[in-house]
């Protein structure tokens, strides 16, 4: 008989906690000026490094110290989805509703960095920038980073996985589902 504890639950606990957290942090970082500061940037990713390894030893305590690796990797890649899915979603309806400040400051400097192209007339110039504020607007951004995301949360899963498996004692017993 199969009494093993369902990825699901454990992935959207922490994923939530994860996309919340780096929401939230991302936000922060940008009110108080240290958006682009490379140590805090590690901050947050050592908190979703933390987290994970936390879902991984809380699927092996409540499934008999087993932890496979393809499990691992599920585990990690479905909580990394809900992680970006969640950031993503609360950073569209802030930009789009709230403050779209750091939107205007990426448009700035890529703007002033175009204007001392000398490779680009005044009419690829002027439809370069309008095409830059359209995409960045829109949710194509935050669909892309959902995607990109979730593959370097899948590759991180894997190496993490294969650190904490735990194959079963019982090999007879079928612990993937």
């Amino acid at each position: 008989m199969n009494n093993q504890l369902s990825i699901k639950p454990i992935a959207l606990k922490y994923g939530a906690i994860i996309g919340v957290f780096s929401f939230g942090y991302s936000t922060l970082l940008h009110y108080l000026g240290n958006a682009q500061d490379p140590f805090l940037q590690y901050l947050s990713i050592m908190v979703y490094a933390t987290a994970t390894v936390f879902a991984y030893r809380e699927y092996r305590t409540n499934n008999n110290e087993v932890l496979t690796f393809k499990i691992g990797t599920r585990l990690g890649t479905l909580l990394s989805f809900i992680a970006a899915a969640i950031s993503s979603v609360f950073n569209y309806l802030y930009i789009k509703f709230v403050d779209d400040s750091a939107i205007r400051e990426a448009l700035e400097i890529t703007t002033k960095a175009l204007e001392g192209n000398p490779d680009l007339t005044d009419e690829q110039f002027e439809m370069t920038v309008s095409w830059m504020e359209t995409i960045s607007y829109s949710v194509l951004p935050h669909l892309l980073s959902i995607v990109f995301l979730t593959f370097l949360g899948f590759l991180f899963s894997m190496a993490v996985a294969q650190m904490m498996k735990r194959e079963p004692v019982d090999p007879d017993q079928d612990y993937d589902f």
